[in-house]
């Protein structure tokens, strides 16, 4: 098996499906939909709802600050973002999947507060990673093509995420229930 012997081509490969992996599954739990309508099966009002936008931006925007802080290796950054990723991104995503798919055995107001907590704690949590991961992403690229490199792994995101969507999307018309809510979860944690 010949093994390709140009890096840049490698990367680009390698980071467009990854990016574009992660585009399908955070498009399959956006809170601007996918939690609007969960949120809003265990009863949440308008102001819940309406707080999934203060959440996701302001999760992951404010605790960008974090990570410059908690990241500084250079030489570990790769094993530490995997490690963050699979130690404290995604076991918020099992823990909002346990929460729907049980949450027809607690009261309604504890299942909402737990699940926007949840969701809470993980936009932070992507946040604090998420500059520190284009800062490594970028870094596998030369200078002069970071710009068109990165553009084309918020395309493969895009149009991943598009597709993410649509298969939410589809799933939750196609089965009603606290089931189908714990599955998606479970797909954009997998």
């Amino acid at each position: 098996m010949r093994r390709d012997s140009n890096p840049l081509i490698r990367n680009a490969i390698t980071m467009m499906v990854s990016e574009g992996m992660w585009g399908f599954q955070a498009a399959m739990i956006a809170p601007a939909t996918f939690f609007a309508v969960l949120l809003k099966e265990y009863g949440a009002g308008q102001i819940m709802i309406g707080s999934l936008a203060a959440v996701e931006t302001g999760g992951v925007l404010i605790a960008q600050i974090f990570g410059l802080l908690l990241f500084v290796s250079i030489r570990h950054r790769k094993r530490n973002l995997i490690l963050w990723h699979v130690g404290i991104v995604i076991p918020f995503l099992f823990l909002m999947a346990l929460t729907a798919f049980f949450g027809r055995h607690f009261p309604p107001y504890l299942v909402r507060w737990l699940i926007w907590s949840f969701l809470a704690s993980f936009m932070v949590a992507i946040g604090i990673v998420v500059a520190v991961w284009s800062e490594w992403i970028a870094s596998l690229f030369p200078t002069a093509l970071r710009g068109r490199m990165m553009g084309l792994l918020l395309f493969a995101y895009s149009v991943a995420g598009a597709a993410g969507a649509l298969v939410a999307g589809y799933f939750l018309k196609a089965n009603p229930g606290p089931a189908v809510y714990a599955i998606c979860l479970l797909a954009a944690g997998g």
